[in-house]
């Protein structure tokens, strides 16, 4: 399962489409010597993904990964000293 806030939905929209930037974007584990968390890229299709379709945007996961963290969500933040996107699964990422 995918979901993902109005609110950060908006504000990746408004970014492609600010920076002429096309694509899908790829939700993937970054895994170093600090750990692993859960990224946004841009990426093509391959076959070993989901994809899940909001508004104008597609996302990409590889299904290896779903089944791993199980629930992902985007949310983004924004305060007064911190503009972020938060990305978050039910599970903790492996390392």
């Amino acid at each position: 399962m995918f979901t993902i806030s109005d609110k950060a939905l908006n504000r990746l929209e408004n970014y492609l489409r600010e920076k002429s930037l096309s694509g899908m974007i790829r939700i993937s584990a970054q895994r170093d010597d600090s750990g692993s968390r859960l990224v946004m890229s841009l990426d093509a299709p391959k076959q070993e993904d989901d994809q899940y379709h909001f508004h104008k945007t597609t996302f990409l996961i590889n299904k290896k990964l779903v089944r791993e963290v199980g629930e992902i969500r985007i949310d983004f933040i924004d305060r007064e000293d911190t503009q972020a996107y938060l990305i978050s699964s039910s599970r903790i990422l492996p390392n």
